[in-house]
Order: structure tokens, then C-alpha cells, then sequence
């Protein structure tokens, strides 16, 4: 087993993934797993880990994913019964594919293309035509209209919070109203005033405020010995 400092690479089969861990180890308390959007990395989340972990009491750690977070976190507590995951927050999850994504989706190529957004995402990506396309590229592939993970969701049994911009551009609140329908868990939602699709950005003291609160709840974490209750 590798040990952890608090930032570096994680060496998984052939990948080197980078990553931070920030507050108390997992033998010391819960940790919270924070898994990125379709274009973020461990960086882009800039210090909302270290002011969550500083509202929680919590671990937190932080990695750049070979893959994309809500949708991969849902997947995993819908076929897994791991007593590890006491609970999800899910900023702007999909669950489906809507009309919205992909118009949104096919904009963003274009801004690739034509403006210098290139050069700004290559700050965060070591190939960045890697990462946009093999995001992109899926969204816009026409066999992926058919993509639909809802079917996990009736199987996920630890509470879950739901943070959605009210503005945002890559999806409407049919995700939400997915969740409401098919979840047997808890759901707990929060439309973000002001924000899009990273109200994490957007809105960080909203944000903030929301996820915190449900992990507290969630996690019950005992000041005295660091761990749940």
C-alpha cells in the first residue's frame, strides 16, 4: 500500500494520478472523496478542499480522476453496498442526456477551436486535447443520446445531496426530479442562485455552506476521537 503525503502522484496500473490530502488521515477520520467535473483536475477545485475540510473536520482528498466524478460516484453506490460511502454530494449530476448538454456540449467544441480556451484548460491538463476530447467527443457521439444510469439510483442507500446552479447551462432540474423519483434514500437538494454548472466557482459560500452541513449531518463526526460516530 502506497503512503499518502499530503500531495503527489498515485501510482494505479499505469496511470500517475495526482492528488491532495488535506486534515486528518482516514484512520483518523472520515474522509471525503472529492471527484471532479468532465474538464476539472485535483488543481481546478483551487482551495475549496482546505475550507471544507476546515468546515468539517473531515479529511479530504482530492485527486485528478482518469474519468469523470458524479456520474462515476452514482454508478458506485448503485451496484456497491460499501459500508465505507455514508453518503454523496452530487454538484450538477447527470443522469441522462438532455437537449441542453448537448447543444452546450457542441458550443464549447467550438470555443475549442476558435478561441484560446485551449490555452487556458492546457494550464491544468498535461494533454489537454486528450481531455477535452475524449469529453467531448463522447457527449457528442450520437449512440450516446441513448446514455441513462438512472437504474442505479433506486439501488443507492446512504443519504444524498443534490447541488444544482439554477442557471446552469449543461443540464436542467429533470436530473433533481430523476433522483426525487427513483432514489429509496434520502435526497436533499439545493438550487444555487447566481450559479451554472460549477457553483463550486460560482457560488463557493452557498456551496460551501450546503455540503458542509450535509456532511456534518452525515457524518457525525466526534471532535474527541476524530472519527464517526
Amino acid at each position: 500500500m502506497q503512503t499518502l503525503t499530503p500531495s503527489g502522484f498515485l501510482r494505479i496500473g499505469a496511470s500517475d494520478l495526482e492528488y491532495r490530502m488535506i486534515g486528518p488521515s482516514p484512520e483518523q477520520a472520515p474522509t471525503i472523496v472529492m471527484l471532479h467535473e468532465g474538464l476539472g483536475s485535483a488543481a481546478l477545485w483551487g482551495d475549496f478542499p482546505e475550507k471544507l475540510q476546515a468546515a468539517t473536520g473531515a479529511g479530504v482528498f482530492v485527486y485528478s480522476r482518469a474519468g469523470y466524478g458524479a456520474s462515476i460516484a452514482a454508478i458506485y453506490a448503485g451496484s456497491h453496498q460499501d459500508h465505507r460511502v455514508q453518503g454523496m454530494a452530487l454538484i450538477a449530476p447527470h443522469f441522462i442526456v438532455e437537449d441542453i448538454s448537448v447543444t452546450s456540449i457542441a458550443e464549447i467544441k467550438t470555443a475549442y477551436e476558435t478561441t484560446n480556451l485551449k490555452e487556458k484548460l492546457a494550464r491544468w491538463h498535461t494533454d489537454v486535447d486528450n481531455a477535452f476530447c475524449g469529453w467531448n467527443g463522447a457527449w457528442l457521439d450520437p449512440k450516446f443520446r441513448t446514455w441513462d444510469i438512472s437504474e442505479f439510483l433506486a439501488y443507492i442507500r446512504v443519504p444524498i445531496a443534490i447541488l444544482q446552479g439554477v442557471d446552469d447551462q449543461y443540464g436542467t432540474t429533470r436530473q433533481v426530479e430523476l433522483a426525487r423519483e427513483e432514489c429509496y434514500c434520502p435526497v436533499d437538494v439545493t438550487l444555487i442562485p447566481g450559479a451554472g454548472h460549477q457553483p463550486h466557482r460560482e457560488a463557493p459560500g452557498a456551496t460551501l455552506d450546503a455540503i458542509s452541513e450535509f456532511a456534518n449531518a452525515v457524518l457525525r463526526v466526534d471532535g474527541s476521537q476524530g472519527r464517526a460516530a
